[in-house]
């Protein structure tokens, strides 16, 4: 049975936020499972917290409703002859119980707080799924979707009673249910958000891998949703363009298992540069080992892995994906150039850098130089690995052995001589040093655009750390117009424009990054922070 009062809750907590949100659809509260990000990025001013103010535990309380009722929707269809009760205890806490369901009895229901299971995950860094799996959390990741899971498929331990001892494969009946409404619930939020593509609004594409198992059971993260993916992909036969438009496409859904997913295959596909996917991998590259997934999946495709290419000899294709790489910032350390694949002296020093290796790498740069084999560009890449592992006296000692004037003007050796100082003076918080290295930096004409963003970002840090927002409003509308963006930088534009007060330019700024990305964590607050203003 569904209390009537927490209908009301339910239906009271929906219309405030809906109302707040009105025009922006993708944050939409309607019971939908893609819905629960929402949820979580509502929650997220609440984390870390233990006591509450009466305004804050009515909040709760809207949230833990709306939880209840997606869950008590789901409980409805699981096998056996059902006796649920959602209501509101003593306490007014919201409780949602049942008994006639497997292994259940009305000696033995299966009950769950979720006021309590709320406050539970929003001071925890570890989410539990099942009582077989629980998974850790960094600051970024939502929270609300993985323990809603659980929560689904009956088996949460945040609950008490007979499902907590059984394990997950127990009750793979209550799976099926759980999933197959999930499924069809994101099915028809993808067809609502992209209702120009089709394969997306399939509900069958969810049902295997993309919603279970959660992330962690299998060998490697994303494993088991990938390969799903692709499976999809074959049994349809789709082509790599088909593809690559429903993997972006599933890469802006709200549900972080299934985005993350779309975005691993989309960049094992990509083919040229894109700022919305670089966007997007901004937003995800400090949730998850995106580099790592992406090298596992790319055999799969027709892309083929970086180090797998280059050992059967094929250069051009490892350099074309190693340019993409380092495009999309996945391969953040090899600073030499790309055609240096062909070397084969250098076999161990490029698979250590690829694979993030640092001190491997740098132990065989310390050996190509004693045995005379080292170049300028190998000589900074060293530097640049010294910097990396925090060793800048060193690494400053090592930058004045090169003569800035003899080097070739505009060369991408100059370039990074310039970066690397400006790094380090960074580093020790000599922001004004740094402004001038990397400004100049910035302005070599033969860096690649890769490195010049990364060097941008840097400016634009320091200029926001400094507080100097109209030269920083200067400086990121020159990038606009070069194309030399991230998330961060426009982010820091757009934050700019908030210090100085120019309302008009700040929503500007952000009706794009909501257009692009709504889901990220700082985005969202800049948005509640905008409809908050007068």
């Amino acid at each position: 049975m569904l209390n009537e009062k927490i209908l009301d809750i339910t239906t009271e907590f929906c219309g405030t936020f809906n109302i707040i949100l009105k025009g922006y659809p993708q944050y939409a509260l309607d019971l939908n499972y893609q819905s629960l990000t929402t949820i979580n990025l509502l929650l997220e001013t609440l984390r870390g917290k233990t006591s509450f103010s009466d305004e804050e535990n009515k909040y709760l309380n809207g949230c833990a409703c709306y939880l209840a009722a997606m869950a008590h929707d789901i409980w409805a269809f699981f096998p056996g002859s059902q006796n649920l009760d959602l209501n509101l205890n003593e306490n007014n806490e919201v409780i949602l119980s049942t008994y006639g369901a497997k292994y259940t009895s009305e000696d033995s229901p299966y009950i769950i707080n979720l006021t309590r299971t709320l406050k539970s995950i929003l001071v925890s860094d570890t989410i539990m799924i099942s009582p077989e799996y629980s998974k850790k959390l960094n600051s970024f990741e939502n929270f609300i979707a993985p323990a809603f899971l659980g929560i689904a498929c009956g088996f949460s331990p945040y609950g008490v009673g007979v499902w907590t001892t059984k394990k997950c494969d127990d009750l793979l009946e209550h799976t099926a249910v759980a999933v197959s409404s999930l499924a069809t619930s994101t099915a028809q939020t993808y067809k609502k958000l992209f209702p120009l593509e089709k394969y997306g609004a399939q509900p069958e594409l969810y049902i295997s891998g993309l919603i279970y198992p959660p992330t962690g059971f299998e060998d490697y993260e994303y494993a088991k949703s990938a390969l799903s993916l692709i499976k999809f992909k074959n049994k349809n036969t789709l082509d790599d363009n088909e593809f690559y438009t429903l993997s972006k496409n599933l890469a802006r859904l709200p549900d972080p298992r299934i985005s993350e997913t779309g975005l691993i295959c989309a960049v094992s596909l990509a083919t040229a540069d894109d700022l919305d996917l670089r966007l997007l991998l901004d937003s995800k590259l400090l949730h998850f080992d995106i580099f790592s997934a992406v090298s596992k999946i790319r055999p799969q495709l027709s892309s083929g892995n970086f180090l797998q290419v280059l050992e059967t000899g094929e250069l051009a294709r490892a350099v074309n994906i190693l340019e993409l790489e380092k495009t999309f910032n996945l391969v953040p350390y090899i600073k030499f150039p790309s055609y240096y694949c062909q070397h084969q002296h250098l076999a161990d020093l490029i698979s250590a850098l690829y694979l993030r290796n640092l001190k491997s790498a740098l132990e065989a740069l310390q050996e190509l130089e004693r045995q005379n084999k080292i170049d300028l560009d190998l000589f900074l890449q060293k530097i640049f690995i010294q910097i990396c592992l925090g060793d800048l006296e060193l690494a400053k000692k090592e930058l004045e052995k090169i003569d800035l004037q003899s080097l070739p003007e505009g060369s991408p050796e100059q370039g990074f001589l310039l970066e690397f100082t400006g790094i380090i003076y960074y580093l020790e918080q000599d922001f004004k040093n740094s402004y001038n290295y990397l400004m100049r930096a910035l302005n070599i004409p033969e860096l690649a655009k890769s490195e010049k963003i990364i060097i941008a970002e840097n400016i634009s840090n320091i200029l926001m750390a400094s507080q100097q927002f109209d030269e920083l409003i200067k400086f990121s509308n020159k990038l606009e117009i070069n194309q030399l963006q991230n998330l961060n930088i426009l982010i820091n534009h757009c934050l700019a424009y908030l210090h100085v007060e120019d309302k008009k330019e700040f929503r500007e700024i952000l009706k794009n990054l909501v257009q692009k990305i709504p889901f990220d964590k700082r985005v969202f607050a800049l948005l509640r922070m905008s409809l908050s203003m007068n």
